[in-house]
């Protein structure tokens, strides 16, 4: 932890102090559900060091003149590490992980087949992000895992309408996102 203070010819400003561990890590654990893919999809870092999401590249759903609506779906297991610090990797557990933001986006690295390909390639659609009414605590101080499942719904506009939402499909994938689900979280420090 750090503490930053701006100085300029205005009165000084303090930024905020983040609150983290010396090093922490999030590894997949597992996975399972007719929507997962046959490789492990990616854990990748967001935009932010307190957002992660976990990509599913071959996530897909398919309607045509018989199946107007499609359903698949992931349930990924997500393994949090608390380290001592990077170097030595040694496990502490002097903090508490929170997850305040557990969402589901497509973005499009999604092909499009069908009637879904009127939108040029490399548009971004985010589905809306369910949100719990409080910040959700993991039981305990330390590294532990927690789960989340990806939905991916799929409905044809109008009667015998047929195409497919998938994700990328080049070879080899230069990407490998596809469909994504994302978290964002803080620590506590932990009374002991």
């Amino acid at each position: 932890m750090c503490r930053v203070v701006i100085r300029s010819s205005f009165p000084p400003r303090q930024t905020p102090i983040r609150t983290t561990p010396g090093s922490c890590e999030f590894e997949l654990a597992s996975f399972g559900g007719p929507g997962c893919p046959k490789d492990p999809p990616d854990v990748c870092d967001g935009s932010e060091i307190y957002y992660r999401f976990v990509t599913y590249p071959h996530m897909a759903a398919t309607v045509d003149a018989d199946h107007s609506e499609a359903h698949t779906w992931c349930e990924t297991t997500i393994q949090y590490n608390e380290l001592l610090d990077y170097e030595s990797k040694r496990p502490a557990a002097d903090y508490n992980l929170r997850l305040h933001k557990n969402g589901t986006g497509v973005v499009d690295t999604i092909s499009q087949d069908g009637p879904f390909n009127g939108l040029p390639y490399g548009t971004q659609y985010v589905s809306p992000v369910v949100e719990g009414p409080r910040p959700f605590w993991l039981p305990k101080c330390g590294s532990q895992a927690f789960k989340f499942r990806t939905d991916l719904y799929l409905t044809a506009n109008k009667k015998g309408a047929k195409g497919t939402a998938q994700g990328e499909t080049e070879t080899p994938p230069l990407n490998n996102y596809g469909a994504q689900s994302g978290f964002s979280f803080d620590f506590q420090k932990c009374r002991k």
